[in-house]
């Protein structure tokens, strides 16, 4: 039988549906569905206690201490802008709270993870009983996260307060790169990243490559 290859958006706004036909098409024609992770149905509950075993801190240390006192200082900054503070993200590694507070900024924008592909072909595959698979699994991508050095940690967190703001302007424009299929506009913003941020071309290799 055929195989079928979709890139997939982890978020999505509620009016980039209904999808290409296209897309709907091939996946009406699989016996399988294989995703990065299966974040559907019970795993979602085995996600969250993972995410707190691994993302955050155990015992009495916390995020102030592994962090240099400048970046600790920009954090409070953003944490104070996005009506967070630090007393309640204490306990976050850097990796789990860049992670929230991009989250955070896209739901504002109205991007959320309950409509992105991944999510939306989970759900039809379960209500259809249509076979996951997966292709890494969730364990996998924490433990990738999890494997950051201290100076990694920093960068990454780091790079996501400076960033934030265009982050959200760059994942319209992926977006709208992906919708219209343009894979060499795609290439284009996820290079220009590390085009700025050389120190993080290493960093960037781990999570995507």
């Amino acid at each position: 039988g055929a195989s079928y290859l979709l890139g997939s958006v982890h978020v999505l706004k509620k009016e980039h549906y209904p999808l290409n036909p296209v897309i709907e098409n091939a996946y009406s024609q699989t016996d399988v569905l294989a995703v990065e992770a299966n974040l559907s149905g019970p795993k979602a509950a085995e996600l969250g206690m993972q995410m707190i075993q691994m993302g955050m801190y155990q015992g009495n240390e916390t995020l102030k201490e592994n962090l240099s006192s400048s970046t600790f200082r920009l954090l409070e900054k953003k944490l104070k802008e996005i009506g967070m503070n630090y007393e309640a993200m204490q306990k976050f590694k850097p990796w789990m709270l860049a992670m929230t507070i991009l989250q955070m900024e896209l739901v504002k924008m109205g991007f959320n993870p309950q409509y992105g592909i991944d999510l939306y072909f989970m759900n039809k595959a379960n209500t259809a009983k249509k076979e996951i698979t997966e292709l890494e699994g969730v364990e996998f991508q924490l433990n990738l996260f999890n494997s950051f050095s201290k100076d990694e940690n920093e960068k990454f967190l780091l790079s996501t307060i400076l960033e934030v703001d265009q982050i959200k302007t760059q994942l319209n424009q992926l977006i709208d790169a992906w919708m219209k299929g343009d894979a060499a506009g795609l290439h284009t913003l996820m290079t220009g990243y590390i085009d700025k941020f050389p120190q993080l071309e290493a960093l960037y290799k781990k999570i995507n490559d």
